[in-house]
């Protein structure tokens, strides 16, 4: 399965519409998340030496939500971060990118 969406939001509510939505899906194995929190998550996992467990939690859902998708210039350590997560739900996961910039705003 190698399925991805963009959607690109310019309300101020999208954050909170997605999250509710992610409550009620929740139990369908899909997780939302702000890509924000996702880096710092790994990155405390990194620190605490669980990177692997910190992973596998954003890469096994069978639907990822990932909200705010670089609104920010990530640093070399996120941009493998983020290669990393993609990489392992690539083909196999489907994954949700929402962001409130078209797709040539993002950041390289």
């Amino acid at each position: 399965m190698e399925n991805v969406i963009l959607n690109f939001s310019v309300s101020a509510s999208s954050s909170r519409d997605s999250k509710r939505g992610s409550c009620s899906l929740s139990i369908n194995h899909t997780k939302y998340v702000r890509l924000p929190d996702l880096l710092i998550d790994l990155e405390m996992a990194r620190t605490e030496d669980s990177y692997k467990k910190g992973m596998a939690k954003y890469a096994n859902p069978v639907v990822l939500i990932l909200d705010e998708w670089l609104l920010l210039k990530p640093t070399e350590s996120e941009q493998r971060d983020i290669f990393e997560l993609l990489h392992r739900r690539r083909k196999k996961f489907s994954s949700i990118f929402c962001s409130q910039y078209e797709f040539k705003e993002w950041y390289d």
